[in-house]
């Protein structure tokens, strides 16, 4: 799998091919990339579109980003579970969920819809969540 980079969008943006009545708050889902250095950096594109590279350091402020373009970025949603056991749940289905933002300077032109898919897991193949 690799190592890679998380990234959150607080921009509005598409959602194409949902298709089922499902309550998915986007812009609060922590996504991954391999786009950036896969360091295991933070990444938000804010409300306005422009990128920054976040401080783990509270007292430091965010860098801006000036990377020219495509970053697919990309998550699950755990849909549907079954408890197994205290705070154990096996994960039935889930929502893979990717897109793609295109950057000019450090700013978000365009966030395009890749893949939406409602995966649902046979006996066997699940795994498992602790809560």
């Amino acid at each position: 799998m690799g190592m890679f980079d998380n990234i959150r969008c607080k921009m509005k943006f598409p959602i194409v091919g949902i298709g089922k009545r499902v309550t998915i708050y986007f812009e609060d889902l922590l996504y991954q990339t391999k786009d950036f250095d896969q360091l295991l950096e933070n990444y938000i594109i804010d409300q306005d579109g422009d990128l920054y590279r976040k401080h783990n350091n509270e007292f430091a402020s965010d860098v801006k980003m000036h990377h020219t373009g495509v970053v697919n970025f990309y998550t699950f949603v755990d849909h549907n579970m079954k408890q197994v056991d205290a705070g154990k749940f096996e994960v039935l289905s889930d929502w893979w969920i990717e897109f793609k933002a295109e950057f000019v300077d450090g700013h978000c032109q365009e966030i395009e819809t890749v893949d939406v898919k409602f995966r649902e897991f046979p006996e066997g193949d699940r795994r498992f969540k602790l809560v």
